[in-house]
């Protein structure tokens, strides 16, 4: 699964730049050519949920989301454990309730095949496949780290290296 993760964060990666390469040719094309590239606001728009939720995995997996430690550095260790099974409990309830919130959307979207835009069509449906697969997988991440919190809690010994290595597995 962290290999999944990484390759989704590398895909949202290589889209970013894709977009940025696309807006740049939308601008210089209104303001040299007086002609805009049709579908791009649909395209940005969409392309933002997506490529949000294709590196939000990986970003968990190596907790960098933007996060305050304040609190959990002035606890004894056992105590900052704590306060990481809390947080990803929350986080993990949050991504499974963004799946279950999804599915419906996306399966419509999916069946009525979905587009948004006049001038150029673009498909939306994939976009809800995206948000449900990285939701699923940053439900994964978070799992795994409540896992290893707990253990580390417990005092296992060895558990620091298990994350680095590619997860614990459930």
């Amino acid at each position: 699964m962290n290999k999944l993760a990484s390759w989704s964060s590398f895909i949202g990666a290589i889209w970013i730049f894709i977009i940025m390469i696309f807006i740049c040719v939308d601008v210089s094309g209104r303001l040299f050519l007086h002609r805009p590239i049709i579908g791009t606001p649909e395209i940005v728009q969409n392309s933002l949920a997506a490529i949000a939720f294709l590196m939000l995995p990986w970003a968990t997996h190596l907790g960098q989301h933007v996060r305050s430690t304040m609190i959990k550095d002035k606890l004894p260790e056992r105590g900052g454990y704590i306060i990481e099974i809390f947080a990803f409990l929350i986080g993990a309830l949050l991504f499974a309730f963004i799946v279950y919130a999804s599915w419906e959307p996306m399966v419509f979207a999916t069946q009525i095949k979905d587009f948004q835009g006049e001038g150029l069509r673009v498909p939306i449906y994939p976009v809800w496949w995206v948000i449900v697969f990285g939701a699923v997988q940053s439900c994964y991440q978070c799992i795994s780290k409540i896992v290893r919190a707990v253990l580390l809690f417990k005092g296992k010994k060895g558990v620091e290296d298990l994350n680095e290595e590619g997860g614990i597995q459930i």
